[in-house]
């Protein structure tokens, strides 16, 4: 289905400070502006303003055809406000009853970029040009930060913590080219770039996203086999493949452990063993979010201007200052939505033009890339950083929406 309308000057505008906003985000020149008080905070206010613009001339202007909600999006993604609303709730307490500073209030807040980022992208007149136009500066940065990791092989770490912003966004840009080539090519530059940073996280990412993008490839041809002996040897020959890829992995980590990344053990069990432990305190609301966000780090000195630092494992912090309840609400909000952009993907993606699963699949694979990053990062705790993820998520929603659309009409004519 074609279409013909174009992006509106407010767009351009949101374009614009979302550009801002993710040099910010994954800071590829290092220069830590996320970490840089007032100054941190400019792209979200650039962000801000222009999507208060957009909703008053959505009010105004809109297009009743396609028109959905706030009360629509809410309930849509009911289960992420109300977690916000319980991380915001006790970090207000915490802050202005308490004095505690480092509170969960950065998590709370941006964490609603999903459900804004959802209704502003679907009420859109050309939602998957506007998806589109913001994958695009996504993959801008990833290739920045990856050509500059190049540049710096293992000499500097570019972006860690952002790998679920860089790598997917790096190896989809190749994969999904209308180029053959570009299959093998997006896989190569996924691991050339990992390997350039050195790091752990980066080494989960590539696997998962390396491993999804050679699946997708075979199980569309494996599909397409009439000849059930030739399947079955070829799918046998997949699994085998993915078990020896598995035991190189594990022969690397092993034998050649001294030029591996060590992951600092020492400190992570130690935040992660303080966080369990509160989280079996109090398993079913935990603190409700009312006491610190980070933990005083007493096994030794540490190359930081405080001791106070952060866990490490958003989930964990999830768990330990919001119990059970907040860990369902975060899962109940997440994963039904990777699960139907899944489904849609990997049942009816090949029948989508390449443009458009392009868009699907780098947002599914980012959204997806994210939890696994935040189990060993906090990403959730940084302005900028949960603003780029949270975005993705309310991007995976609208795709889904849709490309299941279009391939309904598809169908009808």
């Amino acid at each position: 289905m074609k279409q013909s309308a174009s992006l509106e000057m407010t767009d351009y505008f949101f374009l614009f400070s979302l550009f801002i906003m993710l040099f910010w985000a994954i800071d590829p020149l290092m220069v830590g502006l996320d970490m840089i008080g007032g100054v941190k905070r400019l792209p979200t206010l650039l962000l801000m303003m222009n999507l208060a613009f957009i909703v008053v001339g959505r009010l105004m202007f809109r297009n009743r055809s396609t028109y959905v909600s706030f009360r629509a999006t809410l309930k849509e993604m009911r289960y992420l406000v109300a977690f916000s609303a319980m991380v915001i709730g006790g970090s207000l307490y915490a802050r202005e009853v308490k004095g505690i500073e480092e509170t969960f209030l950065t998590m709370g807040v941006f964490t609603l970029m999903a459900p804004i980022t959802y209704w502003y992208t679907i009420n859109s007149m050309v939602p998957m040009k506007l998806l589109r136009a913001i994958l695009i500066i996504y993959t801008f940065w990833a290739v920045v930060a990856s050509g500059i990791q190049l540049g710096f092989f293992h000499a500097l770490e570019i972006f860690h913590n952002r790998e679920h912003l860089v790598l997917p966004a790096l190896g989809t840009l190749l994969y999904f080219l209308p180029w053959k080539a570009g299959r093998l090519l997006g896989i190569a530059m996924v691991v050339l770039v990992a390997i350039a940073t050195n790091k752990n996280t980066g080494y989960i990412i590539t696997v998962f996203v390396c491993g999804y993008l050679a699946s997708l490839t075979f199980f569309r041809r494996w599909r397409s086999m009439k000849d059930r002996l030739l399947s079955t040897t070829w799918l046998l020959a997949f699994v085998a493949g993915i078990v020896l890829v598995l035991v190189a992995v594990w022969v690397g980590y092993t034998y050649f452990d001294d030029d591996m990344p060590t992951g600092n053990p020492e400190y992570r069990l130690y935040t992660y063993g303080i966080a369990w432990q509160r989280f079996l305190s109090s398993p079913i609301w935990g603190t409700l979010f009312s006491e610190s966000a980070v933990v005083y780090f007493s096994k030794f000195d540490v190359a930081a201007s405080t001791q106070y630092l952060p866990t490490h494992s958003d989930p964990l912090d999830i768990m330990a200052h919001g119990g059970v309840i907040a860990l369902a609400l975060w899962l109940l909000a997440i994963v039904p939505v990777l699960w139907r952009a899944f489904t849609m993907a990997s049942l009816h993606g090949a029948s989508l033009p390449w443009s458009d699963e392009w868009v699907h699949q780098s947002f599914l694979l980012m959204a997806f890339t994210a939890l696994l990053v935040c189990m060993f990062n906090p990403i959730y705790n940084v302005p900028n950083l949960a603003t780029a993820n949270w975005m993705v998520l309310g991007c995976v929603l609208t795709s889904t929406q849709v490309c299941t659309r279009m391939l309904q009409q598809e169908r009808r004519l």
